[in-house]
């Protein structure tokens, strides 16, 4: 079924386009015309692609130099309305696309899907009628603008489900991010993930990496790149060469990658291998030097390594997106402009701006246009990165139907039993029991006092300053679902001393003690204070609500348990575990210690 709306989409767009590019309402009636009549055709015709590409080549010989360059960018989208200012950028200057952000742009689903599609109007009744990526960064777990919380389908997380190792259970979670996304209008997913985390000291990636391991990632990226192709959204892989092997965040500084070329290439890189055989049409960069590669610039600035290495050694020939240029890697380094420049001339076909800086885009555009215009860049450059750009759009039928379903059909689709109930499974086969204490599990219902000590519904993200990070339903409730006499007490990942002193009065109280340890890593104050509560003379069970590799701080706990994620639906996953509704099913994602390799698979509850 999904080849064959692929397919129709691609005719649609052909013939609509063959007597110009017709507004929103009638391309739209001309494609579910063509739908209703397409019956037996299982391709198109090379006489149908060679007039579709014509028709692209047209739209990019009308444009004027400032429009390609602005149809190469993507900038966050400033409010929850279509104002002058962004009116004059979609119809006269012709801006490539948006990245929408939960809060800023949007609360329920619903309005979502009312500012895409007021956007994609826009978009397709203007002159040159070229339809906006609407991106977002729907990584899954607790990274979530469309949010569980507010009707969508409940997801793992990326470690979970490096923990679950199932390619079909990376497929259901991101199968399920992108048919809730292109409900609500969003066509292009910044994600997934797939770097290796082999530093667990990075305070960036943590859960949104799959594993330490690229055998592992490659099978992941494979199940997420095809999930939300299905789904008819663009996957856009991150963030080449995905090796997260240094703890700096490229948010604030440029870290360097210092292997060596037979230690890059040990693995072949696998997971990117997997990601563009699945048919990933868009890779996202690091802004992380290699210096084996390029000593001068970072890999969005580097033309030996996206031309040299993506390009030729991995043969990608799909769009190539920059990370956003407004983070400390690139920013302190360089002037916007300057930056811009540099990342065209390396190969990128896209500038991505996160923030809402209209100047800054303008700074962006100006600095490559004056490139071009004095010969440093070529014009020939330019229109190859808008023709990737459009093929891509008319790809995934942005030309003919852009928009959001009805508010109606949104709020009944987000959520389907047939997705959470994919996503359960997913959850529970990403938990592993790596020991437990004789006698403690399954832990009883009744007739013990049951102390829960947990982070938040909203934390703060050790390792990212004072960064805020709302989590949902909290392990405490989720234990209190089964023990509803069940004491709850919060202690943050960057632990106060009066939570401290709170929660060890209460520890006295108890006769068993459930922790959902996440961060610790990050937090040499939360590793002092579970060291004080597993002190105690009382059974503490460890659930590990992060990167599992935190476990070989607590070499003293005797039942441990790995949720591999702070999401909601995976702490639950956990808790049935824990009182012997369910068995585990994972294997680890990362290192727990020498006695605890990638791969280590779950104990069972005895």
């Amino acid at each position: 079924m999904f080849f064959l709306t692929r397919t129709c989409c691609f005719v649609g767009i052909a013939l609509t386009l063959l007597n110009g590019i017709p507004q929103a309402q009638e391309a739209m009636e001309a494609a579910e015309t063509l739908v209703n009549e397409q019956t037996t055709t299982p391709s198109v015709s090379v006489s149908t692609d060679t007039a579709l590409e014509e028709k692209l080549r047209a739209i990019v010989a009308k444009l004027s130099l400032r429009q390609k360059v602005m149809q190469m960018h993507t900038m966050g989208y400033p409010g929850i309305t279509l104002g002058e200012e962004m009116k004059t950028l979609i119809e006269e200057d012709c801006i490539g696309g948006f990245f929408l952000q939960v809060l800023s742009n949007f609360t329920f689903p619903e309005e979502c899907g009312a500012l895409t599609s007021t956007l994609q109007q826009c978009a397709l009744q203007s002159t040159h009628g070229v339809p906006l990526f609407l991106a977002m960064d729907m990584e899954g777990g607790v990274a979530a603008p469309l949010h569980y919380m507010l009707g969508a389908t409940p997801t793992p997380g990326n470690m979970a489900l490096g923990a679950s190792g199932r390619e079909q259970d990376a497929y259901a979670a991101y199968n399920a991010i992108g048919s809730e996304m292109r409900l609500c209008g969003a066509n292009l997913n910044y994600a997934p993930a797939v770097d290796v985390l082999t530093e667990p000291k990075n305070p960036d990636y943590t859960v949104r990496s799959f594993s330490g391991s690229t055998a592992i990632n490659a099978v992941m990226a494979q199940g997420a790149v095809r999930g939300l192709q299905e789904a008819n959204v663009i996957a856009c892989v991150k963030h080449f060469p995905g090796l997260a092997c240094y703890a700096e965040d490229t948010h604030r500084a440029a870290p360097h990658i210092t292997w060596d070329e037979a230690t890059l290439w040990k693995d072949d890189f696998a997971h990117w291998r997997a990601a563009i055989t699945a048919g990933a049409d868009m890779i996202m960069t690091c802004h992380a030097y290699v210096d084996v590669w390029d000593i001068e610039y970072p890999v969005t600035l580097s033309k030996k390594i996206l031309q040299g290495v993506l390009r030729e050694k991995l043969q990608y020939n799909g769009v190539i997106l920059t990370d956003s240029m407004g983070m400390g890697a690139i920013g302190k380094n360089w002037e916007s402009g300057e930056a811009a420049v540099l990342a065209v001339k390396a190969g990128c076909d896209r500038i991505l701006q996160v923030s809402r800086d209209l100047d800054g885009l303008r700074t962006r555009v100006d600095a490559i246009m004056a490139a071009v215009q004095r010969g440093e860049i070529p014009e020939s450059q330019i229109d190859a990165s808008v023709l990737r750009t459009l093929r891509l759009k008319a790809k995934y039928g942005l030309f003919t139907n852009p928009l959001a379903a009805s508010p109606h059909a949104i709020a009944t689709g987000m959520g389907s039993p047939a997705r959470v109930a994919a996503n359960k499974r997913a959850a529970l086969n990403g938990v592993v029991l790596l020991r437990q204490e004789a006698g403690v599990l399954p832990l009883p219902k009744e007739g013990k006092k049951i102390l829960v000590i947990c982070p938040p519904s909203s934390i703060t993200r050790a390792g990212k300053g004072k960064e805020v990070m709302p989590l949902g339903y909290t392990l405490g409730y989720k234990v209190q679902e089964k023990v509803a006499d069940a004491t709850e007490v919060f202690v943050d990942t960057v632990p106060t001393g009066h939570q401290v002193a709170y929660a060890l009065r209460k520890a006295q109280e108890a006769e068993i003690i459930v922790v959902g340890q996440l961060l610790a890593i990050q937090s040499p104050s939360q590793v002092d204070f579970l060291h004080q509560v597993l002190a105690l003379d009382k059974p503490v069970i460890i659930i590990n609500m992060g990167v599992a590799s935190d476990i070989a701080l607590f070499p003293e706990a005797k039942t441990v348990l790995a949720a591999n994620s702070p999401a909601p639906i995976s702490i639950s996953a956990a808790v049935d575990v824990l009182f012997g509704e369910a068995q585990p099913g994972g294997k680890l994602p990362m290192s727990a210690g020498k006695n605890y390799p990638i791969g280590f698979e779950s104990q069972q509850i005895r």
